[in-house]
């Protein structure tokens, strides 16, 4: 007959390795996302884009939101206005093909500098520390895997949720409403200017005010 106690006295020191060994993997995925993320934020605040004529210049934030554009003066001799919502759009796509280029080579360079076994050593210098305030291991891996849910969706969108990309397919237009905005799987897909209800004539300010105003728009509807 096979004693089977020795088993059955063996299995709560197995939990426990297999709890610390998971709780240390999530230690270590924390500290890499929160060195990562350090990395991102490093990045300039801002980038432009411009589109192929140069008459049309938008800023976005390292958070993806547009804080600025620009449109030349003598925008209507330099631009078909059929051009103007695919300059706009030109310009919206360069800056944030600048912005998230930024982003990865921040990453990069985070991943250059980083240091795994520094990391490690790290993580099992606090393990060893905190083991006193953990009595129960259980709880402090759901303690770490919430932060660590916190951090990845930081490094997923760069910001707090509240100016998160939009989740849902719409479409926004400014307060004219000659100027709209396409939004399909949370990203924008496409911008248009409605020709039958631009104004004519039309300033450069009043297609700023106008552009602004849709974007706007959009951040608030992906904050809700």
């Amino acid at each position: 007959m096979v004693d089977r106690s020795s088993y059955r006295a063996g299995r709560p020191a197995e939990r426990e390795s297999d709890s610390l060994a998971g709780l240390r993997r999530a230690l270590i995925d924390l500290r890499t996302l929160n060195h990562d993320l350090s990395a991102v934020r490093t990045t300039a605040p801002a980038f432009d884009g411009h589109d192929e004529t140069g008459t049309v210049t938008i800023t976005v934030s390292s958070e993806g939101l547009v804080t600025d554009i620009t449109v030349d003066a003598r925008w209507q001799a330099r631009l078909p206005r059929e051009h103007l919502g695919a300059a706009l759009f030109e310009a919206y796509g360069n800056a944030m093909h600048a912005t998230m280029s930024a982003q990865l080579e921040a990453l990069d360079w985070a991943d250059s500098i980083r240091g795994d076994d520094r990391i490690a050593e790290e993580v099992d210098e606090r393990l060893r520390l905190n083991r006193r305030h953990y009595p129960d291991l259980a709880d402090m891996l759901a303690d770490v895997q919430h932060r660590r849910d916190r951090y990845e969706m930081a490094t997923r969108h760069a910001d707090p949720p509240a100016t998160a990309p939009i989740q849902r397919d719409t479409t926004i237009r400014g307060p004219i409403g000659f100027f709209e905005i396409t939004v399909i799987g949370g990203r924008i897909a496409d911008i248009q200017v409605l020709l039958s209800r631009l104004p004519h004539p039309a300033t450069n300010g009043t297609l700023v005010q106008e552009a602004l105003a849709a974007f706007r728009s959009a951040a608030r509807a992906g904050s809700r």
